[in-house]
């Protein structure tokens, strides 16, 4: 059981599981669950912040934003 533990990607399996767990059942807001995300990993230090928050760099996420923002109806 030991050797479990000590492997190196048991942290963020755990992490990525638990993030996953939130979002399929709605226990916590989607919002809150990815907050938590990258919370946990930072925290961790499961990788370099550079790696964690790349993708936020990219042009790719402005154009999924736009995209969800254009899509968005408000209630």
């Amino acid at each position: 059981m030991s050797l479990w533990f000590s492997h190196p990607l048991f942290l963020p399996s755990i992490i990525v599981g638990v993030t996953i767990l939130l979002w399929a059942t709605s226990l916590l807001p989607e919002f809150i669950t990815a907050l938590l995300f990258f919370a946990a990993a930072m925290t961790a230090k499961v990788a370099p912040p550079d790696v964690i928050f790349g993708g936020f760099a990219s042009s790719a996420f402005w154009l999924v934003f736009s995209g969800f923002r254009a899509g968005y109806r408000h209630p």
